[in-house]
């Protein structure tokens, strides 16, 4: 079984190092093969050859994703269909690290989920958990999709909210009234949590669409 790449490892660099991070890929059986291994995937003249490559390698045999940049440490793959001793040999790889760079796992479960690490030990325990979830179907999942206002699918409420929001001046309150207190009922809004400023829900509208999909 090929081990993981070391510090002074340079095949997965595409070009004889011109890309600054290494890139790799690994299989069922815990090998650890270079980026360019995807163009055995699919030619590289094909047009999207890296994401069907990509598709291919993660969803049909079941591989992950690795690269590593002196920044960051990014692991993605399909948790229903990566081999456990694919994940095995990545936990390997971390907890043999002793200052590792941001670790970023993403993982495809009924959608794509991205959470950051700074501790090995608990993107290792991320890891763990995976592997137990692997024969399990995922719950459906809401997602959101950036679309232009002018586009034929957008909703005529988007349009109403921002005229709304432009017109208060971007004023929301749900004690005293505001221009948005009419589309109070399909808004979410969210505050920055104080210490560590990540956004927490602070009004859940009866009517938008993610309280509608969970429910009360």
């Amino acid at each position: 079984m090929e081990g993981w790449p070391t510090s002074g490892d340079t095949s997965g660099r595409d070009g004889g190092g011109a890309v600054p991070y290494q890139e790799w890929w690994v299989d069922d059986d815990g090998n650890w093969r270079g980026g360019g291994y995807l163009s055995l995937l699919c030619p590289p003249d094909h047009q999207d050859a890296r994401h069907d490559g990509e598709c291919g390698a993660l969803f049909y045999l079941g591989m992950a994703n690795v690269v590593m940049s002196p920044h960051r440490i990014r692991v993605r793959w399909s948790v229903q269909d990566v081999h456990p001793n694919t994940l095995r040999s990545i936990n390997d790889l971390l907890e043999s690290l002793e200052a590792p760079p941001r670790i970023v796992l993403e993982y495809y479960f009924g959608g794509w989920e991205r959470r950051y690490f700074s501790s090995v030990a608990l993107a290792v325990q991320c890891l763990k958990s995976a592997m137990r979830f692997r024969d399990t179907e995922p719950m459906i999942k809401p997602f959101v999709r950036r679309m232009p206002l002018n586009h034929e699918n957008a909703l005529p409420m988007f349009r109403k909210f921002l005229e709304r929001w432009e017109l208060g001046g971007g004023r929301f309150s749900t004690t005293r009234e505001t221009t948005l207190s009419p589309v109070n009922e399909r808004l979410l809004a969210l505050t920055p949590r104080g210490g560590d400023d990540r956004l927490i829900y602070s009004h859940l509208g009866a009517q938008a669409a993610l309280t509608r999909f969970k429910g009360p």
